[in-house]
């Protein structure tokens, strides 16, 4: 079976977006931050201290080769067709399809701890940070490799290989991840 811990890379810095207006529409979150906990509610306990708001997810359980059903769940359409905006140029650089986009923040002097992403989806995507609010005490790393991430680079990481963050500042730090599924491991894509 395929596997990106197989690649020899741990990031790659894709692009740099213009993020102003995606965090503006963030900065004004509040119960948005709290409408889906399943991420941080999972038994595993990697993501406990962030927060985090789908702006497009697919049905759960897909496989390798099926169709696959991406569904918006943003309801800001601004967010949505800035965010779109992004996908579609991933989309070109992976020959794929976007097939999730979430916002997550991770909390002031904590940690997302080491974790390897296992399932076949997880494995197959290309997953990608965009730094939305940062700063210099925020490391992510990947495979001992670590890195700070500035706002409106994108970088795609290896999420096959052991990856954490830590955010030592006593700020947020919000990422926004899209993922695109190449088109090579889809059957019908809707």
């Amino acid at each position: 079976m395929y596997t990106k811990a197989l690649e020899s890379f741990n990031f790659k810095l894709i692009n740099k977006y213009d993020i102003n207006d995606i965090l503006k529409i963030i900065d004004s979150f509040d119960v948005e931050w709290r409408l889906d906990t399943s991420r941080q509610n999972q038994e595993y306990t990697a993501h406990t201290k962030t927060n985090t708001y789908y702006i497009k997810s697919i049905a759960p359980n897909w496989n390798k080769g099926k169709d696959l059903k991406v569904f918006p769940l943003a309801n800001n359409i601004k967010l949505l067709s800035l965010v779109n905006d992004i996908c579609k140029d991933l989309e070109k650089v992976h020959d794929g399809i976007c097939s999730i986009a979430m916002v997550v923040k991770l909390l002031p002097e904590s940690e997302i701890r080491p974790h390897v992403d296992d399932t076949e989806y997880l494995q197959l995507t290309r997953r990608h940070h965009i730094a939305i609010k940062t700063n210099d005490k925020v490391l992510f790393c990947v495979d001992k490799e670590c890195i700070n991430m500035k706002p409106g680079e994108c970088w795609e990481i290896n999420n096959s290989k052991e990856h954490f963050v830590k955010n030592d500042s006593n700020e947020e730090r919000i990422h926004l991840i899209i993922d695109i599924m190449p088109n090579k491991f889809l059957g019908d894509k809707k």
